[in-house]
């Protein structure tokens, strides 16, 4: 599993790697916290954290294999195994936790872009369900309660944007 390896470093605006999944953080709009799962998975995903270990290391797998492009579908998951999924789907109070074992419709997010092409290191990219809502981080991140990330957002704006580093 390459999540247990040691991610590779890129430069700002070098392709991903290609063959179906990478190692990867996501930042918040505030541009000082990431995308953590608590204990490495098994609960609460939030925003607190200001820096990168294992926990903001996320395995991201991309669905249809290949280059990272805006539009493919994904899943996201801890190095413990547990996919990030959005409770019911999406919508109203639906909260973003890393505590599903196997992937289906809820664990399953569309990775994009502004202006569509191949997802790059340090692309600003939004996380939508199948639903057609969008995870954002409350404040713009550096929360750290239940529900630090809502995935009840009908459009994509400044919270739902997540800068990721591969």
């Amino acid at each position: 599993d390459p999540i247990q390896g040691t991610a590779k470093t890129c430069q700002v605006g070098a392709s991903a790697p290609t063959g179906g999944s990478l190692v990867a953080s996501f930042k918040t709009f505030n541009n000082a916290n990431y995308l953590s799962a608590a204990l490495n998975g098994g609960g609460t995903v939030d925003t607190q954290r200001t820096a990168v270990g294992d926990w903001e290391r996320l395995n991201v797998v991309d669905i249809n294999g290949g280059a990272l492009n805006s539009g493919d579908q994904i899943y996201l998951k801890t190095g413990l195994n547990w996919y990030f999924s959005a409770d019911l789907g999406g919508g109203a109070g639906s909260i973003l936790r890393a505590n599903r074992t196997v992937a289906g419709l809820w664990e399953t997010f569309t990775i994009s872009k502004a202006g569509g092409g191949q997802i790059t290191n340090g692309s600003v990219v939004n996380l939508r369900t199948n639903s057609g809502f969008y995870a954002s981080a409350i404040n713009g991140g550096g929360l750290s309660t239940d529900g630090a990330v809502m995935v009840d957002r009908t459009a994509a704006s400044f919270w739902e944007g997540f800068t990721i580093n591969f």
